[in-house]
């Protein structure tokens, strides 16, 4: 039985966002929300660079809107090939 670490429950979505280096809101690239809490999220990057080949950094703003006001202050927590898990960062 696999033990949850997580401190807020998790909720599944499919929410198109982006990855914006700055506050500027300049996209460095497009993913997925796949799912959400509290607390964080897991991202699938939906890039048309190879996915070993995209260099995230520690931490970005996640644009959640397409006029880009809504967005959250992320630091990355985990990452595999095509995908990544952030903290919400205050």
């Amino acid at each position: 039985m696999k033990i949850e670490k997580r401190v807020s429950r998790r909720r599944i979505v499919s929410h198109p966002a982006a990855v914006a280096i700055d506050c500027s809101g300049s996209v460095f690239c497009e993913c997925v929300m796949m799912d959400v809490s509290a607390t964080g999220a897991k991202l699938v990057l939906s890039s048309a660079e190879p996915p070993n080949e995209i260099e995230i950094p520690d931490e970005f703003i996640l644009v959640l809107s397409n006029n880009g006001h809504v967005r959250r202050r992320c630091k990355v927590s985990w990452q595999s090939e095509n995908s990544l898990g952030v903290i919400f960062v205050e």
